[in-house]
Parts: C-alpha cells; structure tokens; sequence
C-alpha cells in the first residue's frame, strides 16, 4: 500500500474508532482493535495487533496520529517500567533475587544409599505404610491383587515432611531430591491447587483403575497399538465452549510453565496457538504478571488429586521426572503415625513422607510407588514426565516434516491436523 492509501486507511479509522483517544490514555481495546481489523480489510491490509496499528500510522504521516502516537509512547514507557519493577518486586518476594547459596545454607541434608536389585516386592503391588494394614484390607482393586508393607525395617530411610534430602549413590550421583518449600507463597500454592482441583473434575484419568484422578496435558502420543501425536482430548463435556476450554487450559499453562522452565525439547502450548509460542501470565493478589519472553515447560505434564499409583516403572528419555506436590491436609483428627499417600523409591529403600509445597526429582527407571491412602487426606499436585514413547513420535514427526512429508497428525476424537 502507497502512502496515499495509507492516509486514507488511516483517516477512515480515525474516522470511525476512538482509537486516538484510547492511544492518548494507553489502551487500545479490543472492540476498536477489531474495528481497525475490518476497515484494513477493506483496504487489503491487515492489522491485528497493537504493533501493526501504531507502524502503519507512523507511516501515514498524519499529525493527528504523530500527537497520539507521542503520547501513546510515553505511556508504554512508563508502563513497561512500572511492570519491570512489579516482576523483580515479584520475583524477591520468591525469594529468587538471592544470591545463588550452598545446599547446607538451605538446610539441606546428604544421605549416600546403594540402590538394592531383586528386592522380593512385585510390580504392580499396591503399597502400604508400616501400622496401615487396615487400608490395604479394605481397598478393592480389580485389576492389581498383591499388597505390599515397606518402611517397616531398619535397613529403609524416610524423609520427615520437614526434611530437604539428596540422596546421592556410592558413586556420589544423585538418585534422588526432595525439597521441602519449594515456592512458600501460600496464595501461588492456593491459585495452583484450585487449578489441580478444576482439571481434576474437567478431565478425565488416564489410570481410571488407580485410586484418585491423573489428568494429562499437553501432548500425547495415542494408544500402544495406534501411535498418533497430539493435544491430549480428555474434556468430559462435549458441549464447552472454546473460550472456556482456552480459558482453563492457559491457567494450567501458567501454572505449569512457573513450576518448570527447560529447553531443548517441545515446549508446552495450547490449540489455537502456535507452536514454539513463548511466555505465560501469573496471577497474584487481583494482578497480572506477564513475562513475555519466559520459555514454558516440556510438553507433556499430569495433574494429580489424591491419586494413588502401584509399584511400577517409566520408559523415559529423560534421567529425572519430577513432582510437585503444592496442597495436603488431613480432615479429622489423626490417628495414624502416616496417613499414607508416601512416595516410595522401592530399590533406595526411601520413604518420602507427604508434605504441602514438596518438589521431587526421582529416577522413573526404577521401582517406585504412593502408598495407600487415608479418605480424610487430600492432596494435589502436578508432575512432569518424559515419556520416551511422546518424544519418538515427536520426532518421528520432525523427521518427516523436514523431508517434506505430510502429516496428518489425529486425536483419537477424530480431530485432525497437519
């Protein structure tokens, strides 16, 4: 477009939207930016962002856009600023503006183990705590039948609930890592558990014969028997709209791109955005903190609610998954030593007693489980795992792309890409 047809688009708009008087205040809205959208139709220019709106009118010329656009930047200047300081007050208040310290200047403790072979505890065995054998007589379980004590020797360690550990092998390699506190900001813990608590009624299970709900976000690599990549569909209702499914799945979005930050490998997004899209959003105390730039979390995570899981192993491409319990309270009065729902490292013999706002870095290669539960506890969490059958099919799909090769990628709902 000619600076002629520039002035004229830029006439019309103005024209026609407030949008130089919302310039002048610092906000253009989002019926005026869609307003501009149509009328640069017209014109076969398209402008949908705040970026096109303010380039196209500093070519144009015009000294009414000149005024607005001064003023416009001044504004964003400030703006900028003020969020800039917002962040870092934010990020002290994290405590993550420290300088960086020492694992005894944590309070964190070093135990060496040497991880055990052939110990006599199945896989697939539901596990228990020493003194809650009621819990394992009256579960009832259709598909696993073996039950299993541990913790009851003195040859096993457990972790208190105020305890940070690495664990580390006769090698001086660590085998494991709890951290007790990880975020301490009770409002963060409470915004996350919400969330946890929402998607846990939204979505569906992807263990349905485990105790408890373990809800999959991001993508997916379908069945064993039919590999297909994609968003996960696990939405029990079919009838919500898309603005509320966006709207739940950036909340999960945020909070899991805050509790993880890596690079390297597919990196979390949701349907209606691109690929490789950047940043996230924070709400805390009625604000938003945007950081525009921040990486997200790996592309594959799970939601736990009081989820209960056997003694297994996990295929993954990664040494370490990582869980990150944010919520537990116990309804009642305690009568127990342990309520149950113990992460346990079967061949470290460890015992990880739960606790509010305990991250933990363990190897899913090896045997490890949660113990049975008390009813009167309830718990939340999120975990990030790297399942070696999601990142084959990753780039299985990468390697054909790049050969130029298209790909229909479905869910098993039926819903197709490419």
């Amino acid at each position: 477009m000619g600076r002629k047809g520039k002035k004229l688009l830029a006439l019309e708009i103005a024209a026609n939207t407030p949008v130089l008087d919302e310039l002048k205040a610092g906000l253009i809205s989002e019926p005026t930016r869609n307003r501009i959208s149509l009328i640069g139709n017209k014109y076969s220019y398209h402008i949908y962002v705040d970026g096109d709106i303010t380039s196209w009118a500093r070519c144009s010329q015009e000294p009414i856009w000149i005024e607005a656009l001064s003023v416009w930047q001044s504004h964003r200047k400030k703006s900028h600023l003020k969020n800039q300081h917002a962040k870092r007050d934010l990020m002290r208040e994290f405590g993550l503006a420290k300088p960086v310290q020492s694992y005894q200047d944590l309070g964190i403790c070093i135990i060496k183990r040497t991880r055990a072979i052939g110990l006599n505890i199945k896989k697939y065995s539901w596990l228990y705590d020493p003194g809650n054998g009621d819990l394992a007589d009256n579960y009832s379980s259709t598909h696993y039948k073996s039950f299993t004590e541990v913790g009851g020797g003195s040859d096993w360690e457990t972790i208190q609930p105020n305890e940070s550990v690495i664990v580390i092998n006769e090698y001086d390699k660590i085998e494991l890592a709890v951290i007790r506190n990880g975020v301490n900001h009770p409002e963060i813990l409470q915004n996350m558990h919400e969330i946890i608590e929402g998607a846990a009624h939204d979505r569906r299970t992807v263990r349905p014969y485990h105790s408890g709900v373990l809800a999959q976000f991001g993508l997916n690599a379908g069945p064993w028997h039919a590999r297909v990549l994609g968003h996960v569909k696990n939405i029990k209702k079919r009838n919500i709209s898309a603005e509320m499914k966006i709207q739940k799945d950036q909340g999960i979005l945020w909070m899991l791109a805050f509790a993880y930050n890596i690079a390297g490998i597919p990196s979390m997004y949701i349907e209606g955005e691109q690929r490789g899209t950047p940043g996230y959003s924070i709400p805390i105390k009625g604000k938003i903190y945007t950081f525009q730039t921040a990486w997200r979390s790996p592309s594959e995570a799970y939601l736990a609610k009081d989820y209960i899981s056997p003694s297994h192993s996990d295929k993954s491409y990664a040494e370490f998954a990582i869980f990150w319990k944010v919520f537990q309270s116990y309804t009642g009065i305690m009568t127990r030593e342990c309520p149950g729902g113990t992460f346990v490292d079967i061949g470290l013999k460890v015992r990880v007693l739960g606790a509010a706002d305990t991250v933990c870095a363990f190897k899913p290669e090896y045997l490890h489980g949660t113990t049975l539960a008390d009813c009167n506890l309830k718990r939340s969490g999120m975990v990030f795992a790297f399942s070696s059958h999601i990142k084959e099919a990753f780039e299985e799909a990468r390697e054909r792309a790049e050969k130029g090769v298209l790909i229909h990628i479905t869910s098993d709902d039926g819903h197709r890409w490419t």
